[in-house]
């Protein structure tokens, strides 16, 4: 059974019951209450779907090389590009990277004071990355592309070319499909020769071999036509999340429940979807992990899934909530985990998913993003402002509305113990416990042309 939390008082506490460099210093943008929480939804959460609706393509093992062509499009290096909608941040050592729409990369040495724009092939939304060293990084987006840096940042390429590959994939299955039909048209005038010649005994069941023969073809044919479609469709699934291990092994996950898996580098990728139980093919927005292989994927409708063994095996979790999970975090050293979504939900575990412990936060609008701090602390932010802040890694909460109500989707913690988030309006540096005060990043930002 689970326990539940509860908020009371102003202020609330939650409480257990039981290119050529230019430097970028970002400002933080007005944003007025009546921005809602759904103008936001769409913006972070909708649109890295909407790109994705006519597609259908599913890859099983691929093998991929870097784009060695100049892309059509680069992102447009940009004096505000961390006023511009940003969607995920992440961090190692003292370098910050974070990335958004319109194909934008940027990272700080500076505890997020200024940022330097990197160059990247595209002009679609950016919507995760990861450094698992400090010059090798992915980051994953629209189109199904992943893109890849060995610098640190400054310079990406496309590793895996989603459309390349559903182009490549697509033309295969056509062809095998357009075989099957030959051969099964092949069968229906072989039977129907026979028919000619058959006495009164044989013609029943030639009659009805022809009838299934007849049917089979015009499923076949209905395969071969939206094949064909699917070639003409300049569309892919969007991918939502990206998590490596080191620089050879690292996962993705998407839209529809699709996902992928990496032992080289990014140099082949392989699907793993058919691992993981999910026959409705719900989006998977959120993967983390801990530095022993343990791994939670957060999706849509409350999914939840856990692996023990860096993704070879992934088991369901039973879910507390059938609303979805925009993300999640894990605390390495204790394995709690925060899992956190749509209308204020907010759920914690101290074993690793088996039970949960249900805060009723009563919050308008959505939580996209948390961390576990170095001080036994933990950091939630959401849409509208909304900054809720632990000193016991979760057991307690307490609630704070920003003032500007910037809308929020990920946090960090840097080095220094300062938290930055991202969301709409680009970078926010957020205020100490005891203040409500958002610092402003200076104005530079340095872009590599």
């Amino acid at each position: 059974m689970r326990n539940f939390l509860k908020v009371t008082g102003s202020g609330r506490s939650v409480k257990p019951e039981s290119i050529k460099p230019r430097v970028i210093k970002p400002k933080l943008s007005r944003l007025t209450e009546q921005q809602s929480d759904h103008q936001f939804s769409v913006q972070v959460h909708i649109i890295k779907l909407l790109k994705c609706i006519m597609a259908a393509s599913l890859f099983a093992s691929l093998n991929v090389n870097a784009i060695d062509k100049a892309p059509d499009q680069w992102a447009l290096m940009s004096d505000l590009v961390t006023k511009s909608l940003l969607v995920d941040i992440t961090k190692h050592g003292q370098r910050i990277f974070a990335c958004g729409e319109r194909g934008h990369i940027v990272y700080s040495d500076d505890d997020g004071n200024s940022w330097v724009q990197g160059k990247v092939p595209t002009v679609q939304m950016i919507t995760a990355i990861d450094f698992p060293t400090a010059q090798e990084g992915w980051a994953v987006g629209h189109d199904g592309n992943i893109y890849h840096s060995t610098d640190g940042g400054q310079n990406w390429v496309i590793q895996y070319d989603g459309l390349a590959h559903k182009a490549e994939s697509g033309k295969v299955k056509l062809n095998q499909t357009q075989t099957i039909l030959s051969e099964k048209k092949k069968s229906l005038a072989a039977l129907q020769q026979s028919l000619l010649n058959a006495d009164d005994k044989k013609k029943a069941k030639i009659e009805s071999q022809i009838a299934d023969v007849k049917y089979e073809i015009e499923q076949t044919e209905a395969d071969v036509g939206s094949y064909e479609a699917e070639l003409t469709n300049t569309v892919e699934i969007p991918w939502l999340d990206v998590l490596f291990r080191d620089a050879n092994y690292g996962l993705v996950i998407g839209a529809f429940g699709r996902a992928m898996v990496t032992a080289d580098g990014g140099k082949s990728w392989t699907s793993i979807k058919d691992s993981i139980s999910n026959p409705d093919e719900y989006h998977l927005n959120s993967i983390e992990g801990t530095t022993d292989g343990k791994l939670i994927i957060g999706g849509e409708v409350g999914t939840l899934y856990s692996s023990m063994d860096w993704g070879k095996t992934w088991k369901n979790l039973e879910s507390p909530y059938d609303g979805s999970f925009f993300g999640l975090t894990i605390d390495e050293q204790t394995n709690a985990i925060l899992v956190f979504g749509i209308s204020g939900a907010l759920f914690r575990s101290t074993d690793l998913g088996k039970s949960w412990t249900h805060y009723e936060l009563e919050l308008p609008n959505s939580l996209n993003g948390g961390i576990f701090t170095a001080n036994g602390g933990a950091t939630v932010v959401g849409v509208g402002g909304y900054l809720l802040r632990s000193n016991d890694k979760g057991v307690n909460m307490d609630i704070e509305i920003l003032p500007r109500r910037q809308h929020m989707n990920k946090v960090i913690e840097t080095a220094t113990g300062r938290q930055i988030a991202v969301g709409q309006g680009g970078v926010f540096i957020l205020p100490d416990s005891n203040s409500h005060k958002v610092a402003a990043a200076s104005d530079q930002t340095t872009s590599h042309q």
